[in-house]
């Protein structure tokens, strides 16, 4: 195109040979060239350079953002009867660790995930779908409640491209769980081990969940139209 330009501009500025017929058909040859040539830049500006915003916009019709937060606190081990309440983390069980208060299993980290996946397509949060004052669903496997969230994820038409999952306590240390964790939810999603990432982190002594009363967990994920 710049050529085309140059071109162009050398036949405006040549000097005309005659005043004559002559120099009138070059110059009306000129004004027609560069008629053509503005036109076919116009016509490369909407119909070519443009397509690709068109893509964009597609694009992020066919995908959804997510994002989840869940929190429980530990019990008290003083307490006799909490002896027995087990730890889960991802679906998989925390061995010596005491549980957490809280109506299900208490796994904060499908918790959050199950939030963050049923939050990316607007659908209603893990609290209405399985809300804390249900008989039926006390101490409910929460690896049942995650493929039921994405069940409605899937019946939507949509599948999960990457979940990346923080947890933030003190104890236990995460890096022993986190291989486990992985295939637990991929298990149950039905997805490739490469689409999750689990993240430790501690609070280094700050408030509830750095003095080991509480352990919390942040998802985001990302889903995209099947």
């Amino acid at each position: 195109m710049h050529i085309g330009a140059i071109i162009i501009l050398f036949f405006i500025f040549i000097p005309p040979i005659s005043i004559g017929s002559k120099s009138i058909l070059i110059i009306s040859a000129c004004l027609l060239l560069m008629l053509i040539y503005f036109l076919f830049i116009l016509l490369y500006h909407i119909f070519y350079r443009k397509k690709p915003c068109y893509d964009i916009i597609i694009l992020m019709d066919n995908i959804r953002i997510g994002s989840g937060y869940d929190i429980h606190k530990f019990l008290e081990v003083s307490i006799f009867e909490n002896a027995a309440k087990k730890l889960y983390l991802g679906g998989v069980l925390i061995e010596g660790h005491i549980g957490v208060a809280a109506h299900s299993d208490g796994d904060v980290v499908l918790h959050s995930l199950t939030d963050a996946l049923l939050g990316a397509l607007s659908l209603p949060d893990i609290g209405v779908l399985y809300p804390d004052n249900l008989k039926s669903t006390k101490g409910i496997n929460s690896i049942e409640i995650i493929k039921y969230a994405y069940g409605l994820v899937k019946d939507k038409g949509y599948s999960l491209v990457n979940a990346d999952i923080t947890i933030i306590t003190q104890t236990p240390k995460i890096s022993a769980y986190k291989e486990r964790m992985i295939v637990s939810i991929s298990s149950a999603l039905g997805v490739d081990k490469t689409r999750l990432n689990i993240k430790g982190k501690t609070k280094e002594g700050l408030d509830s969940v750095g003095k080991q009363k509480a352990i919390e967990c942040f998802s985001v994920c990302l889903l995209s139209l099947s």
